[in-house]
């Protein structure tokens, strides 16, 4: 009896250890413009960013009040530029479209909004769709 409970012990230790290693450390990034993460207007600022798990990710100002979690899509290739938030802009409006992190271990995108895929349907005429990387520390 013993052993069976010293096995099944020893068996709940080495998933927990193997959760908290998949875990992303925190990183912080200053945006300097206001963006939108799906439905939700988000003022520029200083963030904290946690991969909760695989499928979702938390953004949060303490400084603003602001506690986001966002689902994710978890992509299946590595990105060569790590530790960056990815935003589209179309016009002077941006849209957090991808994280990388992990030096490059994992790349998360995130589904575009209704808006964003009306604006990148306006956009596509006028040719005016940028990309902008933002610095994860």
């Amino acid at each position: 009896m013993k052993r069976i409970i010293t096995t099944f012990l020893f068996g709940v230790a080495c998933l927990i250890a193997t959760s908290n290693a998949n875990a992303m450390t925190t990183q912080t990034a200053t945006i300097p413009f206001d963006f939108t993460v799906g439905q939700l207007s988000v003022p520029a600022g200083t963030y904290v960013i946690n991969q909760v798990s695989p499928q979702v990710i938390e953004l949060d100002s303490s400084t603003r009040f602001i506690h986001l979690r966002v689902g994710v899509i978890p992509a299946d290739w590595v990105s060569q530029r790590p530790d960056k938030l990815v935003f589209h802009k179309y016009g002077d409006r941006y849209f957090l479209s991808e994280l990388r992190g992990g030096m490059g271990e994992f790349v998360s995108t995130l589904r575009p909004s209704r808006l964003e895929k009306n604006l990148r349907l306006e956009q596509v005429a006028a040719a005016d769709q940028q990309i902008t990387e933002i610095a994860l520390k």
